[in-house]
């Protein structure tokens, strides 16, 4: 789970531990209003690892579209992207 206001990252064990890590902070301020299709656009370029994609890049445009934080489930096969207000995208990972 990663907190972009709070630059974290927590991790969650298969035991019930977790641990949480410093995440890098984020220069730009979280877009007030969730952009569906902003969001969207920057997990197109994820998935298709456009000439120049990064992280980082990823991440910026992710708060740029009103992106606070978001949930990866590898074993749900999906992650869960929050808004500052709670408004969410769920993206269902491709099957193999």
């Amino acid at each position: 789970m990663i907190d972009v206001r709070r630059a974290t990252a927590t991790y969650y064990l298969p035991d019930g531990e977790s641990i949480e890590l410093p995440a890098h902070r984020v220069d730009a301020p979280i877009a007030p209003v969730f952009g569906t299709a902003r969001m969207q656009a920057a997990i197109r370029e994820a998935k298709h690892h456009v000439p120049g994609y990064s992280y980082k890049g990823f991440r910026d445009r992710a708060v740029v579209a009103g992106c606070a934080g978001y949930i990866v489930s590898f074993s749900g096969r999906r992650a869960l992207y929050v808004g500052r207000t709670a408004e969410t995208h769920v993206e269902h990972f491709p099957n193999q």
